[in-house]
């Protein structure tokens, strides 16, 4: 497996899952080591076989690796493009979706650890 690959999408998973939490009131998942979520964290179990996280599944032969979320779909199909899975402005959707997927600065708040 490419190391470049599990590490961006280890980073991807960890904004698209903090993301989640902050807006579906949710928290992260602890990894089976029972280590919170982190990128660092997500890629260790990566590089173990582990693909399925908090309900949320990577697949490294998609784009966006993200495959799905069994946990939360209409906010999966929210952040993957749907504007009319959850409510939400199409502006704070094109930023939400530019943090998770493009890695832009997490636009709604100037301290992302308040969520």
């Amino acid at each position: 497996m490419d190391d470049d690959a599990i590490r961006g999408a280890a980073a991807m998973l960890y904004r698209y899952l903090f993301v989640r939490a902050c807006f579906r009131e949710g928290k992260l998942p602890e990894t089976s080591y029972g280590v919170p979520a982190s990128d660092q964290s997500l890629e260790y179990e990566m590089r173990r076989g582990k693909w399925v996280f908090g309900e949320v599944v990577v697949d490294l032969e998609k784009s966006p690796v993200l495959a799905n979320d069994g946990g939360d779909p209409d906010f999966f199909d929210a952040v993957m493009g749907d504007d009319k899975a959850i409510e939400m402005s199409e502006d704070e959707l094109a930023k939400l979706r530019g943090y998770v997927l493009e890695e832009a600065d997490f636009p709604f708040r100037p301290n992302p650890a308040d969520c």
